[in-house]
Order: structure tokens, then sequence, then C-alpha cells
């Protein structure tokens, strides 16, 4: 995940003036921040990192550098998928932050933090943390949002769009994206957050039916996060270009032009490719997981004999076995659409209760709208046939 820049600062001139600070924490710091330069970073080089900061843990250092060292070893928690043990890290460095009364550490902190606890999808807990964030910088520019830096604003309304999404509070969400774009007019050079906002205005399109109008701005969005953001990050995005596609595809009307169908079908096929070796890259379970319902989705619209049903019901054990609700709630949807293409319409049905069962009191409502659509289109044609 990306930080602010103050805090990948091992060391500043202005800290020297704390009559705790160490010179040789300051070395040691200077040598594992050099580890984590390179633009490709090894779970290893986060190890050697911590390694160089390990002897000075618990000796006398200034605020600001024992900050920076529960960093280093949050950092490579994040870096092995931890985000647990990481965040145990982030707290004891807000600690520091909050007793040492350092406002821009404190609220960079809380930023990092949230973004980890999106990672493990506690929604809420990532919104709390951002609305945290946005309420200091707002007591210290005295009530006045256009006095907060524009570009952290940015950051933040992007990332408090997304968590809002996921929410399920799409107002708030819409709010938030509107706010976020007029605000990017003022800072052109923060690509990847502008990219972020794109992502999260085509979520809501796509809820809306819009899908052929997210695509274009998601491809754009897709050349920036594949200058500017980290494997994880791009596999994620691949992989929903790859549903964006797929779902223009199944709204296509009959007698539709079949150069268009092929077109979207190929590039479907080039983000799923690109999906599924980014998140092996990346080491992301769970992207994987949703890599293969893409593929199980873009085989069935392919037309492509392949044992589908057997594919989603592995991603379902993955979920189940990762604890991850949000993606075998979504495995359970794509079991349901696979169903559904095969006649079996009661089975189809349970898939979509048991997403929606999944999902009841989450922190990520907005995944079961599919399901619940599904279930309302279904109850609507028993209905209309009753009625016949």
């Amino acid at each position: 995940m990306l930080l602010r820049p103050a805090l990948l600062c091992p060391d500043h001139r202005a800290w020297r003036s704390d009559p705790l600070y160490s010179p040789g924490v300051a070395q040691a710091l200077h040598t594992a921040f050099a580890r984590l330069a390179p633009p490709e970073i090894t779970p290893e080089d986060f190890l050697w990192a911590c390694g160089d900061v390990a002897p000075w843990l618990n000796t006398v250092m200034g605020s600001r550098q024992r900050i920076r060292i529960f960093l280093l070893f949050a950092r490579a928690h994040e870096a092995d998928g931890a985000y647990t043990d990481a965040l145990g890290y982030v707290d004891r460095a807000l600690e520091v932050a909050g007793r040492g009364h350092i406002p821009d550490d404190l609220t960079d902190l809380l930023l990092y933090h949230a973004k980890l606890e999106r990672a493990r999808a506690r929604y809420e807990t990532a919104a709390g943390d951002l609305e945290a964030c946005l309420a200091l910088l707002r007591d210290r520019a005295a009530g006045d949002d256009e006095a907060i830096d524009p570009p952290l604003r940015l950051e933040l309304l992007a990332q408090l769009a997304d968590y809002e999404f996921y929410l399920g509070h799409f107002a708030e969400a819409t709010r938030l994206v509107d706010q976020a774009q007029l605000l990017a007019l003022h800072a052109p050079h923060r690509a990847l957050d502008v990219a972020d906002v794109a992502c999260v205005q085509a979520q809501l399109d796509r809820l809306r039916g819009f899908t052929w109008d997210a695509i274009g701005p998601m491809l754009r969005a897709t050349t920036i996060y594949k200058r500017e953001a980290p494997p994880i990050s791009q596999g994620r995005i691949a992989a929903f270009v790859t549903e964006l596609a797929l779902d223009v595809v199944e709204r296509l009307p009959d007698g539709s032009n079949g150069a268009q169908r092929m077109g979207l079908l190929t590039l479907a096929r080039i983000h799923l490719t690109q999906a599924e070796h980014l998140t092996r890259q990346a080491k992301d379970r769970p992207g994987r997981g949703l890599a293969r319902l893409a593929h199980a989705r873009y085989s069935r619209l392919r037309g492509t004999n392949s044992d589908r049903r057997r594919r989603v019901e592995e991603v379902i054990r993955l979920g189940k076995q990762l604890d991850d609700h949000a993606l075998t709630a979504q495995a359970f949807t794509a079991l349901g659409d696979e169903l559904a293409s095969q006649g079996e319409k009661e089975g189809s049905l349970d898939c979509y209760r048991q997403t929606i069962g999944l999902l009841d009191g989450s922190e990520v409502p907005a995944l079961a709208v599919p399901a619940r659509r599904k279930l309302l289109r279904a109850r609507e044609m028993s209905m209309d046939e009753a009625w016949q």
C-alpha cells in the first residue's frame, strides 16, 4: 500500500530538537529505508530492513523515529498478508503520535490504518479512520475544508467514497465522488487518486445498469494503475474490467453485431489474463479467487466447454478457508448464475439466498445487490406466470 511521503522519510533535521533523538537509530533507519527504495521489493527486503532496526527497538529514541520503526514492522507484515499483525504495529505508532502531539504523522497513520482495515473488508472501521482523519484536518484548518491540502483531501475523499460504496451507502458515495471529481481539477498530478475515483464511479454506474458508460473511464484508469499502483491493485482492477466487459456482453440484445460481441469478449480475455498473472504475482489469494470467478463467467459466455461449476465451487471453499465472506458470497452468486444458465432454477435461487444470508449484517452489503435483484426478478416472473 502506498504511504504518505512523510512516513517514508527516515530522518529530518527538525527531529533533532527532540531530546530523545538517537543518531544510532537515525543511521539504522537510513539503512532500512534504503533497502525499500527500489521499485521492486521482496518480502526478504522487508525482513532485512526489520533486522536493521530490531536491535534498537527497546532503546531510547525520538517519537518520530519510534513511529517509523513501528511502520517498518507493519509494512513487513502487510507484505506477508498478515494485516492484523500490521494493524497492531500501526496502533502502537498511533499511540506514540497521539502522545507526542505529532499531528501530521497522526493523520497519515490513520489513512494507512484505514487501508489495512479495508484489506480485511472492515469498511465501517476504515471509514471511521478516515472520518477521524478528516476531523483532525478540519480542526487544524479552522473548519475550512478548502484550507486542507488538496492532494491529501482528494486521497481521503477517494478512499472514503470506496468504503461508503461497499457499505451500501450509495448516495453518500455518489456525493463524495462528485466532491472528489471537482477537487481533482486542483490536483491534476494525483493521477492514482483520480483513477480511484473513476473506479468508484464505475462501480456506481454498474449498479445502476450503465455498465457501457463505465468501460471507457476504467480503461483509462487501468493505464494509471499499471504505471503507479502495486500488483495487488492492478490485479483487482483487471478482474473488475473483465466483469464490466462481460456485463455488456450479457446485456447485448438478440441479433446484435457479432463483431461487437467478439470485441468485448476479447477485451475481457485480455484483462482476465492480466488479472490471473497479477494476482499470482502479488500472492493475492482472494484476488485469485475473483479472477477464477471471472474466468468461469467468461467461459460460459464464450461457449467454452469446461468444468465451470467445479471452478466456482473451488472458490467457495477458498473463501471459507480464508474466512472471507465477501469472496464466498460473490462465489455463491456466480454459482447461482452458472446453475441458472443450466436451467437449475431452484438451485440458483438457493445460491442467491446464501449470498444474502452471508452478507446480512456484514460490512459489504453492496455485494448482495446482484443476488437480491435476481431473486426479485424470479419472484416477479413467478407472479406473471401465476396471472397467465
